[in-house]
């Protein structure tokens, strides 16, 4: 089952379940953790192998950003020299304190987001194409993924086969998620392995979406049938699309639907405050705003001010932009 998850609980839990583990092992004489270390750091092995995962895409970034204009990469015995240097590099992990701690947040969010939705996560984090992750790299990923194995299974074979294009990807993976997702393991037993460090339940951790009332039923009245329209060749001529038409498809309808993952997130982080509430709020009264302008004006009185919003931070662009989809 895919969870809705409140990313502003399953970030706070992070941080805290990431303190508890990093003060029970630092102290004035250990200051550091090796990469053996990290393998066995909080005895969740999801949690140990997505800290590694993380730290070598933080490293393949840190090797690309070392090339330069100026040198020739691509010559076989600079190729060979930097695989030398990497394999040496790759056996002299050695990570502080300070680097360590926000290392193992990113691996407890990453983990429990994998538990929780495993389809949103590889979605986001595996088969997005601005990752550029090649499909057959996908195999050698798989080792990290400890738990749901069946579903990774499932999908990973079914990319590997089909070799699909990046844009194909995630559209191929959701159908073969429909045939697996009932192997899923339990989510609520795989977050007990959390709750004995620090508590927490599967309901702190999502959002549950309340259910409508029920509208009492309506009364059917005969209806008179109308008369049979005459059809002309005409009327079955589709019009010319304008200009007008292209950008009522490319319309916002829900507003809150068409918000990423990491949008939200963002959002409430930067713009309310971590008040998950009050974005809610404002998302709701968005929507029943008549135009742009109205809009703006809305969002500037009720949360601006009294969160500070410098019209010109990124943030705060990107969320007008999109407001701005919605009217245009």
């Amino acid at each position: 089952m895919e969870y809705q998850i409140n990313f502003i609980s399953l970030n706070t839990y992070a941080e805290k379940l990431a303190r508890n583990y990093s003060d029970a092992y630092f102290s004035p004489t250990i200051t550091s953790v090796s990469g053996n270390q990290i393998l066995k750091f909080t005895k969740i092995e999801l949690v140990d192998v997505f800290a590694i995962k993380i730290l070598f895409e933080k490293w393949k970034s840190e090797t690309e950003a070392i090339k330069s204009p100026y040198f020739n990469y691509s010559s076989e015995e600079v190729k060979d020299a930097l695989a030398v240097f990497m394999a040496v590099l790759s056996k002299n992990i050695q990570v502080n304190k300070e680097h360590f701690v926000p290392l193992l947040t990113e691996a407890i969010q990453h983990s429990i987001y994998f538990i929780l939705s495993p389809l949103g996560y590889l979605k986001e984090y595996v088969l997005d194409p601005e990752r550029k992750i090649a499909n057959e790299d996908l195999k050698d990923l798989q080792k990290y993924f400890k738990v749901h194995k069946a579903i990774i299974n499932g999908i990973f074979t079914q990319l590997a086969v089909s070799n699909p294009s990046p844009s194909k990807r995630i559209e191929l993976a959701e159908k073969a998620y429909q045939d697996y997702a009932d192997k899923a393991d339990n989510a609520e037993h795989l977050l007990a392995m959390f709750a004995d460090v620090v508590p927490i339940r599967l309901t702190d951790l999502i959002q549950i979406e309340e259910k409508p009332k029920e509208k009492e039923p309506i009364k059917e009245e005969k209806a008179v049938p109308a008369p049979t329209p005459t059809i002309t060749l005409a009327d079955l001529t589709p019009p010319e699309e304008t200009n007008s038409d292209r950008n009522k498809k490319n319309k916002i309808l829900d507003f809150k639907s068409a918000l990423s993952i990491n949008q939200r997130y963002m959002f409430v982080k930067e713009l309310f405050q971590n008040k998950q509430e009050d974005f809610d709020a404002a998302l709701a009264a968005i929507e029943t705003c008549n135009n742009y302008q109205e809009a703006i004006d809305l969002l500037i009185d009720r949360y601006g001010a009294n969160n500070n919003w410098d019209t010109d931070k990124e943030e705060v662009a990107e969320l007008f932009e999109l407001i701005s989809k919605k009217f245009f």
